[in-house]
C-alpha cells in the first residue's frame, strides 16, 4: 500500500495534471474569498471613454504628452507617495510635445515611473528582443525611472492565457543604448510594480534567489517580500475594477477647488497609477475565474487593474507562496497514504464517506492557508491522489470479494442448487444463526444392499460407483430445487422448502424420488458388468414443522434441520423396501390429487407409541 500510494502521488505530482490542478486551486480560492469594498492604498487615474472623447480630437486613442504634462504639474499638489504611468510614451520626432513632458517630470519633486517594454526586431532574419525605455535621453531628468509592463514575458504555467503569475524582475533581451547607431547592451530590469516598490523602499533579492525583500530606510527587517519560483511570482488578486478608486483623467484635470480638495485627501501619500480603463485600447487580460475546462468562463480585467492588484499586495506584504517542493511532495504522499490505510480498513461505502469528509476538511484547511497566510497548497492534486487510491482500494476489494464469492459459490454449488447457494451467501442467513421453525419436506434415500455388494469390490471401484451415483442424484435434486443436507454413507438427506421457500415442496420431493428411482435403474444396467446385483433405493418422505438453521460451534457450522419431522422421514426410509417410496399422511394431504399411490398397513415407527399411516408412491398422474 505505501508503494502504491507513493507511485500514484508521484505520477500525478510530476504530470501536467499537477500544473492544471494548482491553477484550479488558485482560481477557486481567489474567487471564493471575499474582496475588499474599496482599496485606498492604490489609486488609479483612468484614461476612460469620456476623457478620450474630450481630449482625443484625432480619434487615435492616444492622448497628447502635453496633456500628461498638465497632469504631472497637478500631481505636485496632490502629493502621492509614488506615481507610475501604465502608458507607453512613444518617441515621435523632436517637437515640443516630448520636451514639455520631460520638463514637467523635472519640475516634479518625487520619483516618476514611466512604462518600458520589449519589442522584437530582426537581425539577419533572427528575432532579437529589444528593451525600450521611451523618452530616455542622456539629459533626462534624474527622477525619471522605468518599469517594464511586459510582466508576463516568459512566464510558464499559464498555458490557458489566464494571468496568474508574473515576473517581478525581467531578465534577458538587449537595451537600445544609442539610437543613432542602434547599439545594444544586455539588461535586467524591474517590472512596473517592482519599480514602484523601489521608489518607496530599498529592494534586495535573497541569497537563495527565492525571494525579493523590500526594506524601509535604516531597517533590517523587510517591510514586505514576494516569493519566487524560478523568478516567477503569483499575483495576489484582491479585487476587480470595482474595488479600486478610479478617477477619470478629465475629471482630475478639470476639477474645481472643492473637488481638488477631495482628490487630495484621496491621493495624498497613496500610490497612483495612470492607465487605460477604456475598451478602445484593448488592454484586456484574462484573470482567474471559477470554472472548469469543460465549462470555461472567461473573466477579463484591464491591465492597469492587474498592476494595481500586484502593487497593493506588495504594499501590504501579502504575496502568495507555495511550500518547498520536497515538503509539498512529502505532505501530499503522507496524506495519500493515510487515506489509503483508512480505505483499506473500511467498506467502500464507508470509504466514500471518509473521502468526502476528508475532502471537505482538506479544502477548508487549504482555503484558510491561502486567505490567511498566502500559502497556496495543491489540495486538488492531493484530492485526485486520494480519490485514485480510494478507487484502487475499492476495486481491489471488489475483485477480492468477487473472487472469494466465486470460490464460495463453486463450493456451495456442489452441495446445493444455484438458487439456494445465492440465498446462503446473503446477509439474512448470517443473521439467522439462532435458527427458525418452519414447515418443510424432508427426504431420505438409501441404496439397498450396497454394503453387502461393496464387500466384494475394490475400494476404488466403490468410490467410482458412489461418485457417479451422487452426481446423478445431485443433478436431479438441484433440478427440483432441493437442498442436500448431508451424505450419510450411501444415503442422502434432502430438504425441500429450506432455506428458501419453494412452491409445492411435498410434490417436488415426490417428483425427485421418482426420478431418482428411474435414474438408478439405468445406472444398474450400466454397472451390471461390475456387480451381479440390481441396485435399488428405498426412500422416505415426510412434511412437517422442523427447526432449521446454522448448527455447530463457533469454529464449524453446518446448515441442517432437526426435529420429529426429520426423524419420521428417516424412519420411513428405513421401512422402505427396494424401490419403494414411502410417504407420510402429511405429505399425502398435499399431493393426493397429483400422484398415484397405495395405502399400506399402518406401522409403528421407532420412538413412536401410535401407529403411523404410510403410503407408497407409484407415480405421478401426469405421467
Amino acid at each position: 500500500l505505501p508503494a502504491l500510494s507513493f507511485a500514484v502521488f508521484a505520477v500525478l505530482y510530476f504530470s501536467n495534471l499537477s500544473v492544471y490542478l494548482i491553477n484550479f486551486s488558485y482560481d477557486a480560492f481567489t474567487n471564493l474569498r471575499s474582496t475588499e469594498k474599496k482599496n485606498d492604498r492604490v489609486i488609479i487615474i483612468g484614461v476612460d471613454d469620456a476623457s478620450l472623447q474630450k481630449y482625443d480630437k484625432t480619434r487615435t486613442g492616444v492622448l497628447s504628452k502635453t496633456l500628461y504634462s498638465r497632469l504631472l504639474d497637478q500631481m505636485s499638489f496632490y502629493s502621492p507617495a509614488a506615481l507610475a504611468f501604465d502608458v507607453i510614451f512613444e518617441l515621435r520626432g523632436e517637437g515640443t510635445d516630448e520636451s514639455d513632458l520631460l520638463s514637467a517630470v523635472s519640475r516634479y519633486k518625487r520619483e516618476i515611473i514611466f512604462s518600458s517594454y520589449f519589442k522584437t526586431e530582426f537581425d539577419f532574419s533572427k528575432p532579437v528582443d529589444i528593451y525600450v525605455e521611451p523618452l530616455r535621453a542622456p539629459d533626462a531628468p534624474p527622477n525619471l525611472t522605468y518599469g517594464c509592463v511586459n510582466i508576463f514575458r516568459g512566464v510558464s504555467g499559464d498555458h490557458d492565457g489566464v494571468k496568474r503569475r508574473y515576473r517581478p524582475v525581467i531578465a534577458g533581451g538587449t537595451q537600445q543604448a544609442d539610437r543613432s547607431i542602434g547599439a545594444t547592451v544586455s539588461v535586467q530590469i524591474n517590472s512596473l510594480p517592482a519599480a514602484v516598490m523601489s521608489a518607496l523602499y530599498s529592494m534586495k533579492r535573497s541569497d537563495d534567489q527565492e525571494r525579493i525583500d523590500f526594506f524601509e530606510k535604516d531597517s533590517t527587517q523587510p517591510h514586505s517580500s514576494v516569493a519566487l519560483d524560478n523568478s516567477i511570482a503569483f499575483i495576489n488578486y484582491f479585487g476587480t475594477h470595482n474595488n479600486f478608486h478610479i478617477i477619470p483623467i478629465a475629471d482630475l484635470l478639470e476639477a474645481d477647488e472643492a473637488q481638488k480638495a477631495l482628490y487630495r485627501r484621496l491621493i495624498k501619500d497613496r500610490t497612483v497609477i495612470v492607465g487605460s480603463v477604456s475598451p478602445v485600447h484593448r488592454d484586456f487580460q484574462d484573470v482567474p475565474a471559477l470554472s472548469f475546462n469543460l465549462f470555461k468562463r472567461q473573466k477579463q480585467e484591464y491591465g492597469v487593474i492587474i498592476l494595481a492588484n500586484i502593487i497593493d499586495s506588495l504594499l501590504k506584504g501579502a504575496s502568495i507562496r507555495r511550500p518547498p517542493p520536497l515538503q509539498e511532495f512529502a505532505g501530499g504522499f503522507l496524506i495519500t497514504l493515510a487515506a489509503a490505510l483508512v480505505f483499506s480498513l473500511v467498506s467502500p461505502i464507508a470509504g466514500l464517506a471518509a473521502f468526502i469528509a476528508l475532502a471537505v476538511a482538506l479544502l477548508f484547511v487549504c482555503f484558510i492557508a491561502f486567505v490567511s497566510y498566502g500559502l497556496l497548497l495543491n489540495c486538488f492534486l492531493a484530492l485526485a491522489s486520494i480519490f485514485t487510491m480510494y478507487a484502487a482500494v475499492s476495486l481491489y476489494k471488489y475483485y477480492s470479494i468477487s473472487r472469494e464469492s466465486r470460490i464460495l459459490m463453486s463450493v456451495l454449488n456442489k452441495y446445493v442448487s444455484p438458487e439456494v447457494a445465492k440465498f446462503i451467501t446473503m446477509l439474512e442467513v448470517e443473521q439467522s444463526n439462532s435458527g427458525i421453525k418452519k414447515v418443510i419436506t424432508v427426504m431420505f434415500a438409501d441404496i439397498r444392499g450396497f454394503t453387502a455388494m461393496s464387500e466384494n469390490m475394490d475400494p476404488k471401484e466403490i468410490s467410482q460407483l458412489l461418485n457417479e451415483y451422487f452426481n446423478k442424484m445431485t443433478a436431479i435434486i438441484f433440478k427440483n430445487k432441493g437442498t442436500i443436507d448431508k451424505f450419510i454413507g450411501d444415503a442422502i438427506m434432502v430438504l425441500f422448502g429450506a432455506p428458501i421457500d419453494i412452491e409445492d415442496a411435498p410434490l417436488a420431493a415426490v417428483r425427485t424420488a421418482l426420478e431418482m428411482t428411474r435414474e438408478l435403474k439405468q445406472m444398474s444396467l450400466k454397472w451390471s458388468d461390475k456387480t451381479d446385483q440390481t441396485l435399488e433405493i428405498g426412500i422416505g418422505i415426510n412434511t412437517g414443522e422442523a427447526f432449521i438453521g446454522n448448527l455447530g460451534t463457533d469454529r464449524h457450522k453446518e446448515y441442517s434441520a432437526l426435529g420429529d419431522t426429520v426423524n419420521t422421514a428417516a424412519r420411513l426410509e428405513s421401512h422402505a423396501k427396494k424401490g419403494q417410496i414411502l410417504i407420510s399422511e402429511s405429505v399425502l394431504k398435499c399431493v393426493a390429487d397429483k400422484i398415484k399411490y397405495g395405502a399400506l398397513e399402518p406401522i409403528t415407527l421407532r420412538g413412536k407409541s401410535k401407529q403411523q399411516e404410510v403410503f407408497e408412491v407409484t407415480g405421478l398422474k401426469e405421467d
